[in-house]
Formats: C-alpha cells, sequence, structure tokens
C-alpha cells in the first residue's frame, strides 16, 4: 500500500471541491451503501458533537479519506465490515495507552509518529480539526481527541483490508 501523501491528499479536496450539492449528497448515499459500518461509525460520533460544523468537518474528512484510498489504489475502498472495525479500534486504543504519558500536542504528534499507517493523512486530519488564527477549530478539545482516534481507527481499519 502506497502512503497518502499531500498531493494526494489536495486532489481528494479538488475532487470533493468541484462536486455540484447533488453530486456531493449522492456521493454520502453511496458510499453508505457501499460501507454501512463504516459510515454508522462516525455518523454516531458526528451526531454527538456539540457544533454542527464540527459534524460538517468529521463527514468532509471521511470523505477526504475514502477519495485519497480510491486514488492510490484505483479502485473503491473494499467494504469495512463490524469486526475489522473491532480490531482496528482495539489497536489504536492499545496504542493510545501506551502513549498515556503525554499530553496536548506532544501526544498528537507522538501517536501520528507511532500509527505510521498514513502520517500525511493523519497530520492533514489533525490540522482540520486543530484549526488555525484564520479558521478556529470546531471542535472542543475533548471531541478533538475522540475525533482524532475514530479517523485512527477508520484508516487504520481500511489499511488491515489492504494487508498492512
Amino acid at each position: 500500500m502506497s502512503q497518502i501523501k499531500e498531493t494526494t491528499i489536495l486532489e481528494a479536496f479538488d475532487r470533493l471541491d468541484g462536486l455540484s450539492d447533488k453530486q456531493y449528497e449522492e456521493f454520502f448515499v453511496d458510499l453508505g451503501e457501499a460501507q454501512p459500518e463504516l459510515m454508522s461509525y462516525i455518523m454516531e460520533f458526528s451526531e454527538s458533537l456539540e457544533n454542527e460544523e464540527a459534524s460538517e468537518d468529521m463527514v468532509f474528512l471521511l470523505a477526504i479519506i475514502f477519495i485519497s484510498y480510491e486514488i492510490i489504489t484505483e479502485e473503491p475502498v473494499p467494504h469495512v465490515d463490524e469486526d475489522l472495525l473491532d480490531k482496528a479500534e482495539e489497536k489504536i486504543i492499545a496504542q493510545l495507552q501506551e502513549l498515556e504519558k503525554i499530553e496536548g500536542d506532544e501526544l498528537q504528534t507522538a501517536f501520528i509518529e507511532k500509527n505510521q499507517r498514513q502520517p500525511e493523512l493523519m497530520e492533514y486530519i489533525s490540522d482540520i480539526m486543530g484549526g488555525d488564527e484564520e479558521f478556529p477549530s470546531n471542535f472542543t478539545e475533548e471531541e478533538m481527541g475522540l475525533a482524532y482516534t475514530n479517523f485512527a481507527v477508520m484508516v487504520e481499519s481500511i489499511e488491515m483490508i489492504y494487508g498492512r
């Protein structure tokens, strides 16, 4: 499996940006049909967020992940079932438990370094969720940690499909 590079992420962004509202909606209907367990996993968390913009960010990042994988594999992402999600979640939680003593931004950096599956993709996710001076984060600090963990589980489950 190739690494998802910034150029791939930007191409995924451009593809999303080029969709009409109807095409964007159809993309998620198709994704929900192809990946019901994964969509449910992310959407369940997304719906619990305090800020509607944070929920929209979750959906946007979900799309970026899927399109990025489709670009590098040149095929749709194979089905991620509940068992695979559970295995990926166990692995990510175990990694986080190893890093428990690290706090704040240092934890995020250490986790990205530890989770070398797709470091540029995970850094992009982190950057979007963290915001900046121009576009502040839509997530509370607690939500950000949980959302990042959810995305790490998603990436891990997809990587497991490809045997990594």
